[in-house]
């Protein structure tokens, strides 16, 4: 993505039972979660999953600030079962 090296996987909600979910497509990792401008948006895997995150997601591919107006992502997440 961008130029970045790792592996990037776009977190999309989904009721559908036979879609598989970030739970299943994730690498529930222990080190930091972070975007492409360095910083991080949670330490663990249940850091990130839950609700709360240390940064707003709102830059791009390239490290650009993205406004969406009254969008929040982190809006979407809930807590981990």
């Amino acid at each position: 993505m961008a130029g970045h090296p790792g592996a990037f996987r776009a977190w999309l909600g989904q009721k559908d039972p036979n879609v598989r979910t970030p739970t299943t497509r994730f690498t529930r990792s222990r080190v930091p979660y972070v975007r492409v401008d360095g910083v991080t948006i949670a330490e663990s895997w249940s850091d990130l999953t839950d609700a709360t995150l240390a940064a707003p997601l709102d830059v791009d591919g390239f490290g650009q600030t993205v406004d969406d107006g009254d969008f929040d992502p982190k809006s979407l997440l809930a807590p981990a079962a």
